[in-house]
């Protein structure tokens, strides 16, 4: 190797060496970008959320464009008049929600007392089913030693059916709105009733 060969490599790899350097900047600020335009992202979320709550929240505002106004003049009587239905409405509708709510609370305690009364029945009903069924399997057992089959078939367990819970949909929209879910005694109740069924 002649020593302009050596001066060309060592020049070659002194700028391989800084190609890598240059590339690990590159990578390292658009990682710098990435991150901030995230960050950015995230931050520009929040601050939209919060502008709309505080736009949600906020009051209204007679005066709020800060110039002058004649509280004689029609404009501002206009405004206030407006205003002064707004809140008749609202106060209306929230009354009639207030109403609607009490409907419905008792429109499920008396759901929940029928549904209660079904079941004392059919625990009624069930209790008298076990004793038929002794009875049966007892006669069965002796028809069948008896080499013979029994007078009559197995009885059958005929429960009630509990009712379903009312639905209930807000005036305007068509949208069935949720209740709270159904207890899990409920639940096992249901469940060991349709198992006695069949």
């Amino acid at each position: 190797m002649t020593s302009m060969e050596g001066k060309l490599q060592r020049a070659l790899h002194k700028a391989e060496g800084e190609h890598e350097v240059q590339k690990e900047d590159m990578t390292r600020m658009q990682a710098g970008l990435v991150l901030g335009n995230m960050y950015v992202q995230r931050t520009q979320k929040q601050l939209n959320t919060a502008e709309e709550k505080s736009k949600k929240s906020r009051k209204r505002h007679l005066l709020q464009d800060g110039r002058a106004k004649y509280y004689t003049g029609d404009e501002f009587w206009e405004a206030c008049v407006e205003d002064e239905q707004c809140q008749e409405t609202e106060a209306e509708e929230k009354q009639r929600g207030q109403e609607r709510r009490e409907a419905r609370a008792v429109e499920l305690e008396q759901w929940k007392e029928q549904n209660d009364e079904i079941r004392a029945r059919n625990k009624v009903r069930k209790d008298k089913w076990e004793n038929d069924v002794k009875l049966w399997e007892a006669e069965r057992d002796c028809a069948k030693a008896l080499r013979k089959r029994p007078r009559w078939n197995k009885p059958k367990l005929g429960n009630e059916r509990l009712l379903p819970r009312p639905t209930c949909t807000e005036e305007g929209d068509g949208e069935e709105v949720e209740d709270e879910p159904k207890d899990e005694e409920e639940d096992e109740l249901d469940s060991d009733l349709d198992d006695d069924d069949r």
